[in-house]
């Protein structure tokens, strides 16, 4: 196995960048064959709403008028636990779990739950609380939200393409967000750094599919005006390359990276391109590659070649990237 798999990584979670070296990128002569397709550049904060199953992440007391209840107590739920079913009624969300409980005319509830790809049994009962509404006393959530970087949107089906891996323990739907980045917390060796973002209540998008390479939907927006190739895997080369990412407000620009392995794949996988962050801005204001950078587009001489994926930890100046190639198949 080659050396780039012995570093630890890390994927760049969306928790859930600046001034150009090198804006004017003179454009390779590639042969025809080398081109797939022609996208609108990204390097855009998102935010993304991303719905899950229906996870407990909490428990407490109920208030009720003859005192603090544990309706849980005796039942065997763990935080972390996601609900499948309820009296045998499958649970797609928190409404679900809510109007079954304000409803329930029972002392207990019939749960089952998804813990570590195992279903658990169990039994919960069910208490009114001050207002005398029905309450199980467990705090839960369907969705996560967070950000990362919009890579790329194909222009004839206003499909997009972003992250560059999928979101843990999500599922295939939500919503994509303007976002803007407040302030960075520097990488550090050992300790993964992240952007700092605000969430608008604009919706530009959204998400349809959350798989290994990435999160890809529809893209609302088509005010495009950067238009560049896609490049094959195999012409992607050693050398000299940028990438196009915020670490401010909503200002998008490019910094120097230099790719020191690629990998030959015959299919999709997250790290495809290994690279060093060689601009001391860039390096400056972030300590290297830093969560929410994810999905950030990889260039190479003004064509796109890949997208930001994961961090080497030990060593933050080094990320790996995933194939733009593998990312366009998801957006015809």
């Amino acid at each position: 196995m080659k050396k780039i798999f012995n570093f630890i990584v890390i994927i760049l979670l969306f928790t859930i960048f600046i001034s150009s070296t090198n804006n004017n990128v003179e454009v390779k002569a590639f042969q025809k064959s080398d081109i797939i397709g022609e996208v609108e550049l990204g390097g855009d904060t998102i935010g993304l709403k991303i719905d899950t199953k229906v996870e407990i992440v909490g428990k407490y007391e109920v208030k009720t008028k003859n005192g603090d209840f544990k309706p849980w107590e005796n039942s065997d739920i763990i935080d972390g636990d996601y609900i499948y079913s309820i009296n045998s009624m499958i649970i797609n969300n928190n409404n679900d779990l809510n109007k079954i409980v304000k409803n329930s005319k029972e002392n207990t509830l019939n749960l089952v739950l998804i813990r570590e790809n195992q279903l658990i049994e169990t039994k919960i009962n069910i208490v009114k609380n001050k207002n005398n509404v029905n309450s199980i006393g467990l705090y839960v959530k369907d969705h996560i939200t967070g950000i990362g970087t919009l890579t790329f949107v194909n222009t004839k089906t206003n499909k997009y393409a972003s992250l560059g891996h999928n979101v843990n323990d999500a599922l295939s739907n939500g919503k994509l967000y303007e976002s803007s980045i407040k302030g960075i917390k520097k990488a550090i060796k050992g300790v993964p750094g992240e952007k700092y973002a605000t969430i608008s209540e604009i919706e530009i998008g959204n998400i349809e599919e959350n798989n290994s390479i990435g999160v890809f939907g529809t893209y609302y927006k088509n005010d495009y005006n950067n238009i560049v190739n896609i490049i094959k895997r195999d012409a992607v080369e050693l050398g000299d390359a940028q990438i196009v990412t915020v670490i401010n407000g909503n200002i998008k620009n490019t910094y120097d990276i230099e790719i020191v392995e690629v990998e030959k794949q015959e299919k999709e996988d997250v790290k495809g391109i290994k690279f060093k962050i060689t601009d001391k801005e860039l390096l400056n204001s972030t300590g290297g590659v830093i969560q929410g950078m994810s999905g950030s587009p990889i260039i190479q001489n003004g064509n796109l070649i890949g997208a930001v994926s994961h961090v080497v930890v030990n060593e933050p100046s080094y990320g790996f990237g995933v194939f733009a190639e593998w990312m366009f198949y998801r957006t015809l």
